[in-house]
């Protein structure tokens, strides 16, 4: 499962984007919630959504994101001193002197891909509106809340003061059931990662067809949020969304030499086995930033590799 991809000759050789095509039933993932906080929790919530209601937002939501990820491809950037195939190998890259330096704040989606011709990252700025973000900041903070107890501390952490929040929490399919709190998230990241990689799209699906064959519990749980799965592999996506008010806190990937906005309601898909990557301090508020990825033993035990 962790062979490199082949790479290709060129980029302009890589298979062309998918056309828009209206997007398959969904399963889902599992989510990694990293809370860092200057404020105490809101008040805002949301009541359960009507199911043809829903079905209209998961439309708009899917729209949305599609016409976002098909401007990111429009907008590629080759990083011609970066190699796909000697990263994953854990080679250095051969020319890693003089990087150009790359910023990225106007607030226009963007696709990164290697010298070698693999989409590395794709950068969606403001792919979540303001209201959804509002509402789906009240729903993750009254959920972290009720469970009680302290979070555990990333490294490098805030250190506590009254008032405030900072840690991770982790939450899975198998022991959380959230059902719709996260429809707000759950159909944009399918479509992300359906027009971002397709092939992985497809081997997520079979994927959760097969884990509910032989885990009923994993598809009680689950059976009300539609997200899709990808794996912690080299060649494997890792979908970040952050929300809350804050200012500042940059996403950095040193050996890009690229810093990018990573702002509330941004989505980033993004080869982080690959690209470590680091998020500049912010200040005035809250952020909350998810983190979507499924275990590797999941895959094993369904006899799926993921391409």
């Amino acid at each position: 499962a962790d062979d490199p991809l082949a790479a290709t000759s060129a980029p302009e050789h890589r298979a062309p984007f998918p056309s828009p095509e209206p997007a398959p039933k969904r399963p889902r993932i599992d989510h990694t919630i990293g809370v860092n906080s200057d404020v105490g929790t809101t008040e805002e919530g949301s009541a359960s959504l009507d199911p043809l209601v829903l079905k209209r937002l998961r439309k708009g939501f899917e729209r949305e994101v599609r016409n976002l990820v098909l401007a990111a491809n429009q907008n590629e950037v080759v990083m011609s001193k970066f190699n796909f195939e000697r990263a994953c190998s854990n080679k250095k890259q051969r020319d890693n002197n003089n990087i150009t330096e790359h910023t990225w704040m106007d607030g226009i989606p963007r696709m990164v891909v290697s010298a070698d011709g693999v989409p590395l990252l794709i950068h969606l700025p403001g792919a979540i509106k303001e209201g959804s973000t509002s509402i789906l900041l009240a729903q993750l903070i009254e959920f972290v809340d009720a469970l009680g107890g302290k979070l555990p501390k990333c490294a490098g952490a805030d250190k506590e003061r009254p008032g405030q929040v900072a840690g991770l929490f982790k939450m899975t399919k198998a022991w959380h059931a959230i059902g719709h709190d996260l429809h707000l998230i759950s159909y944009r990241i399918n479509t992300m990662l359906q027009y971002g990689d397709e092939a992985h799209f497809e081997a997520c699906e079979k994927l959760r067809a097969e884990a509910e064959k032989w885990h009923k519990f994993l598809k009680v749980i689950g059976s009300d949020d539609p997200l899709v799965m990808e794996v912690r592999s080299q060649k494997g996506w890792a979908v970040l969304v952050v929300v809350g008010p804050f200012t500042g806190g940059a996403l950095h990937i040193p050996c890009l030499n690229l810093r990018m906005s990573y702002t509330n309601g941004t989505m980033i898909m993004i080869r982080g086995k690959v690209l470590p990557h680091e998020v500049k301090a912010f200040s005035n508020g809250q952020r909350i930033c998810i983190a979507h990825f499924t275990h590797r033993s999941l895959w094993n035990s369904c006899g799926i590799v993921p391409p």
